[in-house]
């Protein structure tokens, strides 16, 4: 099926076919809708399920993919001074690597340039982690992991974006924080002791609360396995509103569109990176 869902690394032809898909309420088999779009209106809901999520969309950088391996998390926040939201990928790459996508486009369609590993100083911020002697390889070597969930604020309020990186999480929860020293308009972190506020934190919780709808009251997205589910309240049981190809590793809000909706933002286990468009309506 010539999909944005299934394959979002071909090529699309003029005509979107928008797929939809959720689980079967009795978990036993999962069911998918195709919606057939030559209009390019969009997806065109058919049912209370899908009254806030379009159909996913890849989004891509100048060499492709963003991760080689698979997305572990990611953030946002203009790192360059020039208006626009830069993007900060973490993923699982046997050494855990951080990934900057300068956005050169626009607010309301970002475009991403090649990567640039994250640098401190003279060295690439990494999230190496030497496992167990349990895991020796054939050859006498020790195996490594690397998983990186980078978050960007301003943490010591000077203005400018700092980085927090919560790492390895499956097996260490190793946490690394970075300074910014160089200003709003040109990063440079540097390393740093951990502020207090980082015991605060949310963001790398099993799904997003915030208000989704702009009803003001919160709502929640969260995830499981390749399906994203909705909250009409944080303490609710989900109902399917997307389906992927591939498990979704991590999902973060952001109105990527500008349009004044949250959207969601999904990175999946093959590396890809997905943007779906909140089709709320704002009130």
């Amino acid at each position: 099926i010539p999909s944005r869902i299934f394959y979002p690394s071909r090529v699309y032809s003029a005509i979107a076919y928008d797929v939809v898909a959720w689980n079967m309420r009795d978990n036993s088999s999962t069911l998918f809708v195709i919606y057939f779009d030559t209009m390019k209106n969009g997806p065109q809901p058919q049912s209370d399920y899908f009254h806030m999520i379009g159909a996913g969309e890849p989004i891509v950088c100048q060499q492709g993919r963003f991760a080689p391996n698979f997305v572990a998390g990611l953030t946002w926040g203009d790192l360059d001074g020039d208006g626009l939201d830069d993007m900060v990928v973490g993923g699982c790459n046997g050494i855990g690597y951080l990934c900057f996508a300068k956005n050169i486009g626009t607010k309301q369609m970002p475009r991403f340039s090649r990567l640039e590993w994250l640098v401190s100083g003279t060295r690439f911020i990494n999230c190496l982690y030497v496992t167990s002697e349990s895991y020796v390889t054939s050859e006498g070597t020790l195996r490594t992991q690397g998983l990186s969930d980078p978050l960007l604020q301003d943490w010591d309020g000077d203005g400018d974006l700092d980085l927090y990186v919560r790492s390895n999480r499956w097996y260490a929860d190793q946490h690394q924080f970075y300074e910014n020293a160089g200003g709003p308009k040109n990063y440079q972190f540097v390393a740093a002791k951990n502020p207090p506020e980082l015991s605060k934190i949310t963001e790398f919780s099993e799904g997003d609360v915030a208000d989704w709808n702009n009803d003001g009251e919160p709502e929640k997205i969260s995830s499981h396995k390749r399906f994203l589910l909705y909250h009409s309240s944080p303490d609710t049981a989900g109902s399917p509103i997307a389906g992927f190809n591939e498990f979704i590793n991590c999902l973060r809000p952001h109105d990527i569109d500008n349009d004044g909706n949250k959207d969601v933002i999904v990175g999946l286990i093959d590396g890809t990176i997905m943007f779906c468009r909140n089709m709320g309506i704002l009130t």
